[in-house]
């Protein structure tokens, strides 16, 4: 599987806090195709318990944790080549209603929680 994306890393001058912005995601094998909606953003903090200004602003405006998420992983689930996506499910379930796929008709697996 291959995959590409877009980043933008944008890191504090003090605190030690960062965050990474990823969009377009796309993954591709042989004959298989994905891609995340072009107005989807895919956003990974990096602070002290979690309790950095980013964070916080995201917690303000509703935006809320969902655990583990990796995208190769996501990709994996996304071009069916797994059957289960169990450890990053409450990330791909937020991110499936986003993802357009060439496995979506042909493989129940894709939709299967």
């Amino acid at each position: 599987m291959q995959m590409q994306y877009e980043r933008m890393t944008l890191v504090a001058r003090a605190g030690g806090e960062r965050m990474t912005i990823d969009r377009n995601l796309q993954f591709w094998n042989a004959g298989n195709e994905a891609a995340s909606s072009p107005k989807i953003v895919v956003v990974e903090t990096k602070s002290a318990f979690g309790r950095g200004i980013a964070d916080t602003v995201l917690r303000s405006n509703g935006y809320h944790h969902v655990g583990s998420c990796s995208k190769y992983c996501i990709g994996l689930a996304a071009l069916g080549i797994v059957p289960r996506f169990n450890k990053f499910l409450p990330a791909f379930r937020r991110l499936l209603p986003h993802i357009t796929s060439t496995q979506t008709a042909e493989n129940p697996a894709f939709l299967a929680a």
